[in-house]
């Protein structure tokens, strides 16, 4: 029987994050950092829902390469052949084209303390950088370009306390969840160009009930077959 889970969830960024999309209309940014209605820099859902699909992809793999589907493409997803009902692990739990996710994933909310030594309204800040011409190894003509970043303080994180929240149908596949996140060091774009880099605090409830934590190998051999 399916159990309600909900999973609390906070980033501690060493650099600024930039999670970042087109630029936007009187601004200098060619890449702008997503805000939310309230004007909060945020970490999107979709973004902590991708990242996470492909850690889990990866954790599964490693002791059952045939256990998961052919994703991102649609046409290799589960079902898989076409028509069977069966799905595999990873897409039980994020879902496939055929089946609708068993979980929301919301957004990270940049969450200033009011009793911390740190701005009530932090700022966005503005970086420049230069393309590359990989095949010359040197910087290419004309490419300068401004990025914007979400404010990087001391005791700033990202956090949401019902970060993933839904329904799964066992406590193995909570566990997954909290060992993928552990796989995550870096968030949002120009991680290559130190940005983004950060520790991940997770922890989750089953039930109702809070998890104890597990160890690594408790939680893949739950996976092996």
């Amino acid at each position: 029987m399916a159990g309600a889970v909900a999973v609390s969830i906070t980033l501690t960024f060493q650099t600024p994050p930039s999670v970042a999309g087109a630029g936007a209309v009187a601004t200098l940014a060619d890449r702008v950092v997503l805000r939310n209605a309230a004007g909060q820099f945020i970490i999107p859902g979709s973004h902590l829902k991708g990242k996470l699909r492909h850690a889990c992809e990866q954790l599964i793999a490693s002791v059952s390469p045939s256990a998961v589907c052919g994703s991102p493409r649609a046409e290799t997803m589960c079902p898989n052949p076409p028509g069977s009902p069966a799905l595999c692990p990873i897409c039980r739990i994020f879902g496939s084209p055929a089946r609708r996710s068993a979980l929301v994933f919301s957004d990270l909310v940049c969450q200033p303390d009011a009793n911390a030594a740190v701005l009530h309204n932090p700022a966005a800040s503005l970086r420049a950088m230069t393309g590359m011409n990989r095949r010359r190894g040197t910087v290419a003509d004309q490419r300068l370009f401004l990025v914007e970043t979400a404010p990087w303080l001391p005791g700033l994180p990202f956090s949401n306390g019902s970060a993933i929240s839904g329904k799964l149908d066992s406590v193995a596949q909570v566990r997954l969840l909290l060992a993928g996140l552990k796989l995550l060091p870096a968030w949002g774009g120009m991680k290559s160009r130190g940005l983004g880099w950060a520790s991940v605090e997770a922890t989750a409830t089953w039930e109702g009930t809070p998890l104890a934590p597990a160890d690594w190998q408790e939680v893949m051999q739950q996976w092996m077959v």
